[in-house]
C-alpha cells in the first residue's frame, strides 16, 4: 500500500542531500504502517479491502456528453424529464450547450437569447447537470459571414458576462467558440483566414477570460491557437506550480473535434510532433475533449485508448461521428472508454486505528487508484465524514487533498489524523469519505459529489462513499 506514495515528493528531494532524501523515503514508507499481520495488531489497526465496480455511472465534468443546441432564441429550452432520461438511459451528467446566434453579427443579443440561456443553466443546476458551452454564429460554411467582426463579438461577450459569472457553477468548461464557422476558429471572416490574426484573436480570448470567473477554463481548438495567442513555444507547457492558478496558460485548455480522424486530425495538429508533445505535456493539468469526426484506422479501439491517455480526456461526444462509436461498441472498448474519460477513483483498501479510544487520535490510510485517463480539471473539496449511527449526527473533518493532482493511471494515498475529541461520544460511526463541489450553490447536493468505482459503498442520498464502521470507547 506505501509503495506507491508521493513518488514526485520523493523525486524532488533527491537534490536535497542524501540525508534527507531518505530520511523523506523512510518517513513517508512508514506513513500508514506495516502491511505483517503482527505489526498491524500490535498497531491496533484494521485493514479493508474494496471490491471494484466495473460499471458506468454519471460523475461530474467527465464522461461522454450529450449535446443539445439552439439554433434560436424561440428554440424549446431544457427541461427536467430530458436531463433525468439522459441521466438514466446515457450514464453521464455532462450535456454540450451550443448556441448558434444566426443573423446576429450586427446586433445586440436579444433578451429573448439571455433568458433562454438562463433557464438552460437553472435546469442543469436543478437536475445535477454541467456543461461544455460554446457560442458560435453559424454552423455552415455557405452562410455569410462566417462570424462577426470584433467591436460586435466583444459586444456579446459583455452582454453574456453577467449569465457566466453567475451560473460559473454549472459550467464545466468553455469553448472559445465565436470566431469562426461552429465557432472553430478556423473559417472566419474577420479574424484572419486562413492565416489567424493573433492580435484580434488574443482581444476576444481576453474578454472570454474576463467574462468567466477564474475557476473555470477556455478550451481553444488546437495547440497553436493556444501557443500563437499567449507567445509561446513549444517548450512553453504548463507546468504543476502553474496549474489551477489565474495566468492565461493555466486556464486556456484544448479541444479536438477531428479526433482519430487522420494522421494529424484534419490540421489539429500543424507540426504533427511538436504539437502532440506540446499537447501531452501542457494537457496534464487542463480540461481536454471534444468529438470524433470519421471512422479511420486511427480511430481503432488500441490507437484510441492510447490517445486519450496520452491527452488526458476528460469529455467526448456520444453521438457523433456515429460510425466511430458503432465501431467502438463493435471492439468492446465503448464502456471501457465511458469509464476512463477523466478520472475515476476506486479505492484499493484502507488502514484504521481499530476502536479508538476517547482523547486518542485515529489514524486513517486511503490507497486509492485512478483509472481514468485523466484527473479532475476543476476543484472538489476532500472531507471525512463521521455518522453517529445512533443519533444520524455528522461529524466533518476537512482535509488539503487536492484531487485535480491525483492523476490518470496512478496510485494516490490519502492520510489523515483524528483526534477523538469532545464532539465524539462513545457509539458507534460510519466512516465515509466525500469528495464535494466547492461552490456554495453546489456544495449540498449529491448529485455533484464524485463517486468511487466500488460495490456497496456509495450513499446516493448523502453523495457520500462508505469506508467502514468504527467503535468509539
Amino acid at each position: 500500500m506505501r509503495k506507491n506514495i508521493h513518488r514526485s515528493g520523493l523525486l524532488s528531494l533527491r537534490h536535497s542531500g542524501p540525508f534527507l532524501f531518505f530520511l523523506s523515503c523512510y518517513l513517508l514508507l512508514s506513513a500508514c504502517g506495516s502491511k505483517s499481520d503482527s505489526q498491524n495488531k500490535l498497531a491496533g489497526n484494521i485493514i479493508i479491502k474494496y471490491e471494484e465496480d466495473t460499471f458506468v455511472f454519471a460523475n461530474p465534468d467527465r464522461g461522454f456528453y450529450i449535446p443539445k443546441e439552439w439554433n434560436s432564441e424561440n428554440d424549446s429550452p431544457l427541461n427536467d424529464k430530458k436531463l433525468e432520461t439522459i441521466r438514466d438511459f446515457y450514464k453521464t451528467s455532462l450535456i454540450m450547450a451550443e448556441y448558434k446566434f444566426h443573423g446576429y453579427q450586427n446586433q445586440r443579443l436579444s433578451d429573448k437569447w439571455l433568458s433562454l440561456i438562463k433557464e438552460n443553466f437553472d435546469t442543469m443546476r436543478r437536475n445535477g447537470f454541467k456543461c461544455i458551452l460554446r457560442f458560435a454564429y453559424t454552423d455552415d460554411t455557405l452562410e455569410k459571414p462566417w462570424d462577426a467582426d470584433e467591436s460586435t463579438v466583444l459586444e456579446h461577450i459583455s452582454q453574456l458576462k453577467p449569465l457566466l459569472q453567475t451560473n460559473a457553477d454549472v459550467i464545466s468548461t468553455m469553448q472559445a467558440g465565436f470566431i469562426g464557422v461552429w465557432g472553430e476558429w478556423y473559417y472566419s471572416s474577420y479574424f484572419g483566414f486562413p492565416d489567424a490574426d493573433y492580435t484580434k484573436r488574443k482581444k476576444v480570448i481576453e474578454a472570454l477570460l474576463d467574462a468567466l470567473p477564474a475557476c473555470r477554463m477556455i478550451a481553444v481548438r488546437t495547440p497553436a491557437l493556444k501557443m500563437g495567442v499567449l507567445d509561446l513555444s513549444e517548450y512553453d507547457t504548463l507546468t504543476a506550480s502553474e496549474a489551477y492558478g489565474n495566468k492565461s496558460i493555466a486556464r486556456i485548455a484544448h479541444h479536438n473535434d477531428a479526433f482519430l480522424s487522420t494522421y494529424n486530425d484534419m490540421g489539429t495538429y500543424d507540426n504533427l510532433k511538436a504539437d502532440k508533445n506540446y499537447l501531452e505535456h501542457d494537457s496534464k493539468y487542463l480540461a481536454v475533449g471534444g468529438e470524433t469526426d470519421m471512422l479511420s484506422s486511427y480511430s481503432k479501439k488500441d490507437n484510441a485508448l492510447k490517445e486519450m491517455a496520452r491527452f488526458h480526456w476528460s469529455y467526448l461526444n456520444m453521438v457523433y461521428h456515429p460510425d466511430v462509436i458503432k465501431s467502438w461498441k463493435t471492439q468492446g472498448c465503448f464502456n471501457e472508454i465511458a469509464r476512463r474519460l477523466g478520472y475515476r477513483f476506486r479505492l484499493i483498501e484502507g488502514e484504521y486505528t481499530e476502536n479508538p479510544k476517547s482523547g486518542s487520535d485515529f489514524d486513517i490510510c486511503l490507497e486509492i487508484a485512478n483509472d481514468g485517463f485523466a484527473a479532475p480539471f476543476n476543484a472538489h473539496d476532500v472531507k471525512f465524514v463521521l455518522k453517529n449511527k445512533s443519533t444520524g449526527g455528522e461529524i466533518v473533518v476537512n482535509t488539503n487533498e487536492d484531487p485535480r493532482f491525483w492523476f490518470g493511471g496512478g496510485i494516490i494515498e490519502v492520510s489523515n489524523v483524528i483526534n477523538i475529541d469532545s464532539r465524539f461520544v462513545p457509539g458507534d460511526y460510519d466512516l465515509y469519505i466525500a469528495i464535494t463541489d466547492p461552490c456554495d450553490s453546489l456544495r449540498e447536493n449529491p448529485f455533484y459529489n464524485i463517486r468511487f468505482a466500488n460495490k456497496g459503498i456509495w450513499n446516493t442520498e448523502t453523495g457520500y462513499n462508505f469506508l467502514f464502521t468504527i467503535s468509539i470507547k
